[in-house]
């Protein structure tokens, strides 16, 4: 697994290897860029897929326009686990009756004491 947070500067063109096993997600956290020729703004997320067969590194290409501030991005990448994966709010487990659970736990107080700023999305 890869975590990167990455900078880059306006009219920059960069490669970011990784290993052609790994699956990938791009988030950018402010600015824009084209990522591997998707263009992508701040909030936006976008997904590689392993490269089958593929010896070595693969790369995932960025292009930021001119005249901007720099974009943030944040890059993981792993090798693919083939589990089912479901997701809700901030938990990510395997199944759905899963996801229930842990909102039920957290509801419970089974997280421990959470800071006030850290509830306030979710107490409704």
């Amino acid at each position: 697994m890869q975590a990167v947070m990455m900078s880059l500067e306006p009219s920059t063109t960069f490669a970011y290897k990784l290993p052609a096993e790994h699956r990938a997600f791009v988030h950018v956290v402010s600015g824009r860029v084209a990522a591997s020729g998707r263009n992508l703004v701040t909030g936006h997320t976008a997904w590689s897929d392993p490269v089958p067969d593929a010896e070595g590194d693969s790369a995932l290409s960025f292009v930021t326009p001119s005249g901007d501030g720099k974009t943030r991005l944040m890059i993981y990448s792993g090798t693919p686990i083939g589990e089912p994966v479901a997701f809700g709010g901030p938990f990510v487990m395997n199944h759905r009756s899963e996801i229930r659970q842990a909102f039920a736990d957290f509801h419970a107080g089974k997280f421990g004491e959470v800071p006030r700023r850290a509830r306030l999305a979710y107490d409704r």
